[in-house]
């Protein structure tokens, strides 16, 4: 949490006119914030996580 504190802090640094540094923080939040709810919802959804093995040893210890 304080590393993305400190990442955010260092936003007021960069130059903010530049469209490609504008498009990398604006990539990085979308990509932050949807792909994490992505999976929420499809572990919802099919009951499983992403990876349906038959190990149990993965699915217990890497998958939600």
């Amino acid at each position: 949490m304080l590393a993305a504190a400190v990442g955010i802090s260092f936003i007021q640094f960069a130059n903010n006119n530049s469209m490609r540094n504008l498009y990398i923080i604006g990539l990085s939040l979308f990509l932050g914030i949807s792909i994490p709810q992505y999976f929420r919802e499809f572990t919802i959804s099919a009951g499983h996580g992403p990876v349906k093995t038959n190990a149990g040893w993965v699915s217990e210890k890497y998958l939600p």
